[in-house]
């Protein structure tokens, strides 16, 4: 018997364990490159051309032996720690920050005040089958503005890796900000791991999906009923996949070679895990005390007529 949930509108509706999985796919007569953001699918904004000025540097000290009043050492084994005590020392004051930059028609990459924000998090298991290389996503993030709290699970097909750069998208007029928190789970190590204590791996039951993620990102709901807001973050993130994968897998790929270069070069020339320390201070000449506000001691004051 059919399901009808009117806000999701799925293109199919299959039921296991007595409750339904709503099976969403992403049409793509929808999801055609360089489509119309007059649509209700989601697009992405456009990086802001403005930067933010550098941080000003702090003031170079430089001392001489005259006004090194003292120094102390502390030896540990492995670090040198100088403590030095200088006679008072002028320091050119950091600059004001710059004010806020107001929204104009020069600068058209700020925020829209008129658009609506909405901030969500979502906690993304990546699921590896080793036999197979095949990879799932479960999905677990919660409702906004209801009392209770409500929970939300959904499994996708997308391996959420490549979904990691996608911080900030728009879609129906409102600007959806991210936050992934990403977990690696191998089918291999999670067995292996279970066999050093003793235990039986059990795989998670994963609904059937799709296996070509790039032509037909899925998304299964498995836990709770999200109503459209809060299903928005989840089906955006998939018609985005569905437009700019190759955008996103080669970027994926991209940081992942950079960072493993820059593992091995800090292997290579490990930091020392406890340099040489100075410390330097000096003791103002006119010292700053705050001002602290003192009011009669009514205890101690008799008034006309006597004490009270």
């Amino acid at each position: 018997m059919g399901h009808k949930i009117p806000q999701y509108q799925p293109s199919k509706i299959c039921m296991k364990k007595n409750h339904f999985l709503a099976v969403f796919l992403i049409a793509s007569s929808l999801l055609a490159h360089g489509q119309n953001t007059d649509d209700d699918t989601a697009f992405l904004l456009p990086v802001p051309q403005e930067t933010a000025p550098a941080a000003p540097e702090a003031p170079t000290l430089e001392v001489t032996n005259a006004e090194i009043l003292q120094t102390r050492t502390v030896l540990r084994p492995d670090q040198i720690i100088t403590i030095q005590e200088l006679t008072p020392q002028e320091i050119t004051p950091l600059p004001e920050p710059p004010p806020p930059q107001a929204a104009s028609a020069e600068n058209p990459n700020r925020p829209v005040p008129s658009i609506s924000h909405r901030m969500s998090m979502l906690s993304c298991t990546v699921h590896r089958d080793d036999a197979t290389s095949a990879t799932r996503t479960h999905l677990k993030w919660t409702s906004q503005g209801k009392t209770p709290v409500e929970f939300y699970e959904a499994w996708s097909n997308i391996d959420f890796r490549d979904l990691s750069q996608v911080t900030t998208f728009e879609k129906k007029k409102v600007r959806h900000n991210v936050m992934f928190g990403i977990n690696i789970e191998s089918s291999a190590k999670s067995a292996e791991l279970a066999r050093r204590f003793g235990r039986t791996y059990t795989p998670p039951s994963i609904p059937e999906l799709p296996a070509n993620a790039t032509s037909k990102p899925t998304f299964i709901i498995a836990l709770g009923a999200p109503n459209a807001d809060d299903l928005a973050v989840v089906e955006g993130l998939h018609e985005l996949y569905k437009k700019h994968h190759k955008t996103f897998i080669a970027e994926n790929k991209r940081i992942a070679k950079v960072n493993a270069r820059e593992a091995a070069k800090l292997k290579a020339n490990p930091p020392d895990p406890t340099p040489d320390v100075l410390i330097r201070y000096w003791i103002p000449e006119t010292p700053i005390s705050p001002t602290i506000a003192t009011e009669p001691d009514s205890a101690n004051q008799n008034t006309e007529g006597g004490a009270p």
